[in-house]
């Protein structure tokens, strides 16, 4: 969520976000995600994302595509998506805030642990 967050603090906002691995196949946890990042949370009809992504990689070298764009068109496929839920992202937001406000409190003992 750190991550994000720079990135909108930098004038970028993610609206699409991959979700990969046993965990993706669960769709409460793609709508916890979705509602935690205000985004649409997709799940890759293979569960090997970076094995994917490798071979995606190796294609583009290869040149058996012109674009990145259309590698991407001919591998990439979803299952599922979640939508995020208005009422949710609200209420994720709002414990995110008060995180931020406990964090500086606990932050040592974080750290230690």
């Amino acid at each position: 969520m750190v991550g994000l967050k720079r990135k909108e603090l930098a004038g970028r906002r993610f609206t699409r976000i991959v979700s990969v691995g046993g965990g993706a196949k669960n769709l409460a946890w793609l709508q916890i995600q979705a509602d935690i990042f205000d985004a649409t949370v997709y799940c890759l009809s293979v569960e090997e994302g970076p094995a994917l992504g490798a071979t995606m990689i190796a294609a583009l070298g290869l040149g058996w595509f012109d674009t990145p764009e259309s590698c991407c068109q001919n591998f990439i496929q979803y299952t599922d998506a979640a939508e995020p839920l208005l009422q949710n992202v609200e209420k994720y937001h709002k414990i995110y805030q008060q995180c931020r406000k406990i964090y500086p409190a606990t932050k040592e003992i974080c750290h230690d642990l």
